[in-house]
């Protein structure tokens, strides 16, 4: 048994690499594209931004796929103790964040509210680098996938031992077989792929690693084109002392 579990992580880490590879040699492709087309071809000046404008693009996605390779395995590798001697207030976390992507709500022109309690124990015993991570791939996603005038909504509630953090928008949804799948490294679904909507396909690898860490629990419901919900629940102390955890009701 141990030497099939080292095999089967062997064989894991191997396809790991390989995926991470092709996903960062995609972009860097089109930009040795673009570029050779600068030096060999005469070009107009339009066209000439254009280029640019491609090619800044293309290395934005890289650092994305790059940064998204470091925080997965950065979450799997961490010792997962780091969470009980962490404490971290949820509801600042989470109006920092909405703060944050104001500008991409506006350039969108989106509906965007921030339901976030002002008074309250919103404690919980997750470290807040990654508790920050997880739910700004929920909210990225969420703006990512919807198209004015659609909506997006974030909620931070508390569900008896547990402190829900709810994503919320009407946009492209996911059908109920990649729903199955979503959490799967890499795996990104058919309509977005369609779509041509740039990702790296790790963000929701990256929550669900999270989430497991600190026994929490993860409800999403999805239908296409009419949006998906993303509800993170975070165990409070007592909660967190018990293993393992149950859903919240």
């Amino acid at each position: 048994q141990s030497q099939a579990a080292i095999q089967e992580l062997q064989r894991r880490k191997a396809q790991f690499m390989r995926t991470a590879a092709h996903q960062l040699k995609s972009p860097l492709a089109v930009i040795q594209t673009q570029i050779h087309l600068l030096r060999d071809s005469p070009v107009s000046d339009t066209t000439r931004r254009q280029i640019y404008d491609k090619i800044i693009t293309r290395c934005q996605v890289a650092i994305g796929q790059v940064h998204d390779l470091l925080t997965f395995a950065r979450v799997q590798e961490a010792d997962s103790v780091r969470h009980a001697r962490s404490s971290t207030d949820v509801a600042q976390v989470v109006r920092e964040l909405c703060k944050r992507n104001r500008p991409v709500v506006e350039t969108k022109n989106l509906e965007f509210s921030c339901d976030i309690p002002q008074n309250g124990d919103w404690l919980v015993q997750v470290d807040q680098t990654d508790l920050t991570d997880a739910i700004t791939n929920l909210i990225e996603n969420a703006l990512k996938y919807t198209e004015s005038p659609g909506k997006v909504s974030v909620k931070v509630a508390k569900r008896d031992d547990y402190v829900t953090v709810t994503v919320q928008d009407t946009g492209l949804g996911m059908a109920e077989d990649t729903q199955a799948e979503m959490f799967d490294a890499y795996r990104r679904g058919n309509r977005a792929l369609e779509k041509g909507t740039f990702g790296s396909g790790l963000g929701l690898s990256i929550v669900r690693a999270v989430m497991e860490q600190v026994n929490g629990e993860i409800v999403v419901k999805s239908r296409p084109d009419e949006g998906s919900t993303f509800t993170l629940a975070f165990p409070t102390g007592a909660r967190c002392a018990t293993s393992p955890a149950t859903p919240p009701p």
